[in-house]
């Protein structure tokens, strides 16, 4: 649901860029998961890593269609 909803809430406050930018930054976040898959099998944390994984993107999508500014957008999409 976030690829589809993350665009139509920039769409009516921003313009092209600012969706392509905040498309941009949601693609970059997934790039991260070796990088969380790694630390999770080294230290043995999946569930709690999957747990707090889900947590912080609940977090993030709930404040999405509030922040006015394009780096505010930029950091939750990322998340």
């Amino acid at each position: 649901m976030a690829p589809i909803l993350l665009p139509l809430l920039v769409s009516r406050n921003g313009n092209v860029a600012v969706v392509g930018a905040v498309m941009a930054a949601f693609n970059l976040g997934g790039l991260t998961a070796p990088l969380w898959g790694n630390f999770a099998d080294r230290y043995r944390l999946h569930r709690g890593l999957m747990l707090g994984g889900l947590l912080v993107t609940a977090i993030a999508l709930a404040f999405f269609p509030f922040p006015p500014s394009l780096v505010i957008w930029l950091v939750l999409a990322f998340v």
